[in-house]
């Protein structure tokens, strides 16, 4: 079904939306035969419990926008855990029981993991959700799909579609989402949302953009209300925010929206302003190179680039980042204060002896970054051919000439490898009798 036929069942009344048939063929054609199949001995067995089954969340709201998705949540108006332990009885694999949140994570067997494309499924009971305190996990209880969905983080993200044999299709929406799909508009559901969990903040700008929709003026009163309470969050849950930030198809545009509504500088005072048009530019030059598999890290360490490095050590502290993230950020830092000695007039023995300790994150981060194109020859020339290139001669070769185990072997290594690169030596002759030089003179 096309884009157009989606927006044509957009464009009916929406009470017929709770039963029309097309929902049903958008579902069957978004999961494929396969996985629509395993979905339907779900639903029977489902059924057979006395209990609904729903597809509910991100994958109906990019259903009926017409936008892939394979993301999905399946909710039980029932116990999913005894239904779970059912499935696994008949149909293989292994389960793990969170029994406080009533849910249980569904490992599949190698058979279905084969048919459907899943490694494992997750299966909720519908429930309600209370906050003792801001940014905390919260209370639940057993309730409703209707209370389930109003759990939710935004309106566009409350819309169900039934599973159930007889039900297959009906839609479910009962806190406005599809009103606010079809107006393209991202709110919140009540006005402690940003309270009861912060990070909400980065989540709404992040579909805001990668939807093309409008926060609410009221919602985003709500997060600048709100601001102050992400200094209550982990570090940890922030960053992993970020993360999802940076793997969005152009997360520099998020970038600017959290920092538009004060989002950045309530994480970190540094990052208040340091989005602009140079990292926009560079954002999308990034996108143009061949960097590594993953270009998230390489978007975080352009984000920081303009920071110093203590203000970048603040920053990695602030989110809790990994050792090897630091680590990187601190090189970028050290080779910012010496970018004139990797100019033109640079040999290419200086260019990796300013260089040859850095990790392929920050040479990516760098290659981008730089803006002299007599540096960024040389940071590429080394990313690509320089930190390459060895001598013939190795440590026990060495040795075989007679000398000691000590410094004097990693120095004359280094001097071999340093005449390759400078085009004093260009054959293994000529190598060897440099060594033999070199030895000579100790």
């Amino acid at each position: 079904m096309s884009n157009n036929d989606v927006k044509s069942i957009l464009g009916f009344d929406l009470m017929s939306l709770h039963s029309f048939s097309d929902i049903s063929s958008l579902v069957e054609h978004a999961l494929g035969s396969e996985l629509l199949s395993f979905i339907n001995d779900i639903s029977i067995k489902t059924d057979e419990n006395d209990a609904d089954l729903y597809i509910v969340g991100g994958f109906v709201r990019d259903l009926l926008l017409g936008r892939p998705s394979m993301d999905f949540d399946l909710v039980i108006d029932g116990d999913a855990i005894r239904l779970s332990n059912e499935l696994v009885s008949e149909f293989g694999g292994e389960v793990t029981i969170h029994r406080r949140f009533g849910t249980a994570k569904w490992y599949l067997s190698e058979e279905l993991v084969s048919a459907t494309g899943l490694n494992s499924l997750d299966l909720v009971s519908s429930r309600s959700e209370s906050y003792d305190k801001p940014a905390q996990l919260p209370d639940v209880k057993p309730d409703s799909i209707k209370w389930d969905l109003q759990r939710r983080d935004f309106t566009v993200n409350t819309l169900a579609v039934n599973l159930s044999p007889g039900k297959f299709g009906e839609l479910v929406d009962c806190w406005g989402g599809l009103e606010d799909l079809k107006t393209n508009l991202l709110q919140v559901l009540h006005s402690r949302s940003f309270i009861d969990d912060p990070t909400r903040m980065l989540r709404a700008v992040r579909l805001e953009q990668r939807l093309d929709f409008n926060i609410t003026d009221d919602t985003v009163q709500l997060m600048v209300a709100s601001l102050p309470l992400l200094d209550d969050v982990s570090g940890d849950r922030i960053r992993h925010e970020i993360e999802k930030i940076l793997h969005e198809e152009c997360p520099e545009a998020v970038l600017v929206r959290l920092q538009e509504i004060g989002v950045a500088g309530a994480i970190h005072s540094s990052m208040a302003y340091i989005v602009g048009e140079w990292l926009e530019t560079k954002f999308a030059l990034a996108r143009e190179y061949s960097l590594l598999a993953d270009i998230a890290p390489v978007y975080f360490g352009l984000w920081l680039y303009s920071l110093s490095i203590d203000e970048s050590l603040s920053v990695c502290n602030r989110l809790q980042v990994s050792t090897k993230a630091e680590e990187s950020l601190r090189q970028i830092g050290r080779v910012k204060s010496i970018l004139s000695e990797l100019d033109a007039s640079a040999n290419p023995s200086d260019v990796v002896r300013n260089l040859d300790d850095l990790s392929d994150i920050a040479l990516d981060v760098l290659v981008v970054a730089v803006d002299s194109q007599d540096v960024r020859k040389n940071i590429e020339k080394f990313r690509n051919e320089l930190r390459f290139i060895q001598p013939v001669t190795n440590g026990n070769d060495l040795l075989e000439l007679g000398l000691m185990p000590g410094p004097d072997l990693g120095r004359i290594l280094l001097r071999l490898k340093m005449a390759w690169l400078d085009g004093e030596i260009s054959s293994k002759e000529e190598e060897r009798v440099l060594v033999e030089a070199l030895v000579a003179e100790r």
